[in-house]
């Protein structure tokens, strides 16, 4: 490689990292970008989970100034992020789903979130970080209520269970898998151990053994999401989201992330004042932020919406 090509183009590496369903079959894809030396990442919502992940026919999308590390829907309309920075946020669909505004912020974790959960009566939240740490968060307040470090290394994945409220589980690089319940006063317990490293979990009360596998995805799997019980959807590192019918027994490739993203031309970044190029204008209006009354040329980051709780951030689909 010659220092001309890098000069005048930029590599981009997509990854699909969180994939969600709203209780009314609406999904939302959480996705992280590589480009250049930077990490990007967006939220995009499809009303129609068949046309995901098509960026042209989503129905809103926002993007962020870091990873996504976790999403997961509050209620219809809201939907809890976890970012590389460390900081968590809700996002609040307005304008018949069309348009991302950020609703609360916090600081939340010192290093980077890996996964965010809800409780089933929509008041609390549960996320999760490299730094070791399981929060506990009051939604309508947006306040930590709780912090622990239970794992010997980084924890990678906590879900809540889909009915009770004080109940969730934790996984860690540290092999072990954790029962918490909020109502004791030593919450965590051990349910097991295992033999290899621990990256994801998701509950189903009604399958107690292994009913369908699949190796479809080319890369790491990262995003699982249950519409009903015989048919789910995942995301990962490959860029791909299958729809898996588990009664036909067979997966579906609904997309991937094209190629031609992969790379940026000089002409498709903004360039800054010291002439080192930026990141990568938005052109197709699919996914956008602006600051207040929408003045494009006001580039908001995440990391200025938690500073400044005033401002409202918001990106039209």
């Amino acid at each position: 490689m010659t220092e001309e090509f890098f000069s005048t183009r930029r590599f981009a590496l997509t990854t699909f990292t969180r994939i969600d369903m709203m209780s009314n079959g609406g999904l939302l894809l959480g996705a992280s970008c590589l480009t250049g030396q930077y990490w990007f990442g967006s939220l995009w919502f499809y009303k129609n989970p068949e046309h995901a992940p098509d960026v042209d026919s989503c129905t809103a999308g926002v993007q962020l100034e870091a990873g996504v590390g976790g999403a997961r829907w509050v209620d219809t309309t809201h939907v809890l992020v976890g970012l590389d920075t460390g900081g968590i946020a809700v996002w609040r669909l307005e304008d018949d789903f069309h348009t991302f505004v950020l609703s609360q912020s916090a600081s939340g974790h010192d290093g980077v979130v890996t996964s965010v959960s809800v409780t089933s009566d929509s008041h609390f939240a549960v996320t999760s970080a490299h730094d070791r740490c399981i929060k506990i968060w009051d939604l309508p307040s947006f306040s930590l209520v709780y912090s622990a470090k239970a794992h010997s290394d980084l924890v990678s994945c906590v879900d809540s269970h889909p009915s009770e409220p004080h109940l969730f589980l934790s996984c860690a690089q540290d092999d072990r898998i954790l029962l918490w319940d909020r109502r004791k006063t030593r919450p965590a317990s051990i349910l097991t151990g295992s033999a290899s490293k621990l990256i994801t979990l998701n509950i189903n009360l009604i399958y107690a053994k292994v009913c369908y596998c699949d190796v479809s995805h080319q890369d790491f799997v990262h995003g699982l999401a249950w519409p009903t019980y015989s048919k789910l959807y995942t995301c990962g590192w490959d860029a791909q989201v299958l729809s898996h019918n588990l009664d036909a027994g067979q997966p579906t490739v609904l997309g991937q992330a094209s190629a031609a993203s992969h790379t940026e031309s000089a002409g498709d970044l903004d360039e800054r004042e010291d002439g080192e190029l930026g990141s990568p204008r938005l052109t197709n209006g699919d996914i956008a932020d602006h600051v207040g009354g929408g003045d494009s040329g006001l580039k908001a980051s995440y990391s200025q919406a938690v500073k400044s709780s005033s401002q409202e951030i918001s990106a039209e689909g």
